[in-house]
C-alpha cells in the first residue's frame, strides 16, 4: 500500500467511525426520549386515576 491509498483508506474509516457514533448517539436519545415520555404518562396516570392520593377535592 502506498501513501495516496492509505490516506484514502484512514479518511473512509473516520467517516464511518464518525456515522456510526452518530447512529448510536441518536439511536441512544430516541430511546431515553422513549421511556421519559412512557415514565411521564405513567406518572400522569397514577396521579390522575389513583383513589389513594389525595389530590383535587373527593371528600
Amino acid at each position: 500500500m502506498n501513501y495516496r491509498n492509505k490516506r484514502r483508506f484512514a479518511f473512509i474509516f473516520i467517516i464511518l467511525v464518525i456515522i456510526l457514533v452518530v447512529m448510536l448517539v441518536s439511536m441512544r436519545q430516541i430511546m431515553y426520549g422513549y421511556i421519559r415520555d412512557t415514565n411521564v404518562k405513567k406518572d400522569a396516570y397514577v396521579y390522575e386515576y389513583n383513589p389513594n392520593t389525595n389530590y383535587g377535592d373527593d371528600d
